[in-house]
């Protein structure tokens, strides 16, 4: 009797320890799918495979200006090394006065940059009873950046196009941003997020050093999701845009039971800023196929193209924007985590807010005026007080709101992509600049020097084992929008 009880107590402790394996192997499987696995139309680029890359700028002949200034300073940063194809999108009837304009400025597009027109993409033309009305300029380009990826210079390239960077045409590039600053420079974010990962080895760097990319390389993690530069929803437009683009498409977790504001508890979620941004094509097409299930239109004539399907949901209201229709749509499915890695600046401060320094240290008389840039230049070469960048490294971009600022942060060229204040400088200031910047070769004291620390993973947790072992129990809440993020 005492064998069999010891037999039968030996027994219970094996079956103990193999489900004890048994589970631990289960969750180191999930961890090596999570931190490991990349999505099947993910594309890793090596050698002098093409980028995975489209760019998207929509804008009219009345911008000729700023797209003289864009073509000058992003020669290296929207080379065809960095963006397969740029898409310029413009009404029909502005494109051949656009080349005119080009042609004035003794400006050549380059090959991969093409003028498209937006009748290619957006499905007004179609005669009744599929007429759909035009939606106002503003709604109008947003529309056009959710839609590009339909666009043939997308679908039919080979290898795949997975990512669509947007911008707009206040944009311009930081000219010394190259193919080998992101490993130094913007890699510091996904450095940290590669070490909090692998328990200190920096992963995602090392991966991703050999490739020619170098957006692939700053703003893409090993798995094909994208490291994106979040904002916190409260101290700007964020919470009213949230608003009514949640109320436009039915997104009533995000309204409070009177549908007039965003919960209280949602105040300090992170969510997309500005433009510029990177936009995943799957997500994309993941958004629109929930748009179409979630809002009824008039009239639906069914078994439409998708791209016109959503433009009609689209072009039904004004009250909504670009990147919370694209954010709020992927929320809904529990799919921002599959496409995105969320990425947030220190303390819960602004990524890109207004720096001051245009009405303080870059107000002074030495640096001259706006339409003096080879003199500001040569200024902020020796300017104590004017010698570090307002750019979080790690982020896309950053905003300049005087032509001082602008040279400036062309000097550090800590972030791709440099925001202009269009309110506050015009496209042919813009392009003074850009012109001053080129013909400037006087050394500067201190490159790539930022006042900020990088950007850093928005949540102290990954909720890995949450996800996968408890997915049916999770919330999109905990997945996307934190609201513990970045504190």
């Amino acid at each position: 009797g005492a064998r069999r009880a010891a037999g039968s107590m030996r027994g219970c402790g094996l079956r103990r320890l193999g489900y004890f394996v048994l589970c631990l192997a289960a969750i180191l499987l999930l961890l090596h799918l999570e931190l490991g696995s990349s999505p099947p139309s993910v594309v890793l680029l090596g050698g002098g495979r093409p980028s995975p890359f489209a760019t998207v700028l929509p804008c009219t002949v009345n911008d000729a200006q700023w797209l003289v200034a864009k073509i000058l300073s992003c020669s290296r940063t929207l080379s065809e090394r960095n963006t397969r194809v740029v898409m310029v999108m413009l009404p029909a009837r502005d494109v051949a006065a656009m080349r005119s304009a080009l042609r004035d400025a003794q400006v050549e597009l380059p090959a991969h940059w093409h003028l498209v027109p937006e009748s290619d993409i957006l499905p007004w033309t179609l005669p009744p009873p599929l007429h759909y009305p035009r939606i106002p300029g503003w709604n109008l380009q947003q529309a056009l950046k959710l839609l590009a990826h339909h666009h043939p210079l997308v679908t039919r390239a080979t290898p795949p196009i997975d990512y669509i960077l947007t911008i707009d045409s206040d944009v311009v590039c930081a000219m010394d941003w190259d193919h080998d600053a992101p490993l130094g420079r913007a890699h510091a974010a996904s450095g940290e997020l590669s070490q909090q990962r692998s328990g200190g080895a920096v992963v995602a760097a090392a991966a991703y050093r050999p490739h020619g990319s170098a957006f692939s390389s700053a703003f893409l993690l090993p798995s094909g999701k994208i490291l994106t530069c979040l904002e916190r929803l409260s101290g700007w437009y964020g919470q009213r845009h949230l608003r009514m683009t949640a109320k436009a498409f039915n997104f009533s977790r995000w309204l409070d039971s009177e549908g007039r504001r965003v919960p209280k508890e949602l105040h300090s979620a992170h969510v997309m800023g500005w433009t510029p941004q990177i936009l995943s094509v799957r997500a994309l097409d993941e958004m629109e196929a929930e748009l179409v299930a979630r809002v009824p239109v008039a009239a639906d004539p069914g078994r439409e193209p998708l791209a016109n399907a959503t433009f009609r949901r689209l072009s039904n209201s004004t009250q909504w924007t670009e990147y919370f229709t694209y954010h709020l749509a992927l929320d809904a499915l529990g799919a921002w985590g599959r496409y995105h890695e969320n990425m947030c600046a220190a303390r819960g401060t602004r990524i890109e807010p207004s720096s001051g320094r245009c009405v303080s240290e870059l107000t002074d008389a030495a640096l001259g005026g706006a339409d003096e840039p080879a003199r500001v230049l040569g200024a902020l070469a020796i300017a104590p007080n004017a010698s570090r960048s307002f750019a979080l490294p790690g982020c896309l971009k950053v905003r300049v709101d005087c032509v001082q600022e602008l040279l400036l942060e062309q000097g550090h060229s800590v972030v791709p992509f440099i925001t202009i204040n269009d309110h506050k400088v015009t496209g042919e200031q813009a392009v003074r600049a850009v012109r001053a910047k080129l013909d400037d070769h006087t050394p500067r004291p201190s490159r790539s020097v930022s006042l900020r620390p990088p950007a850093h993973r928005c949540c102290g947790m990954n909720f890995v084992l949450w996800r996968n072992v408890f997915g049916p129990l999770s919330f999109p809440t905990v997945r996307t929008f934190d609201a513990a993020c970045g504190s």
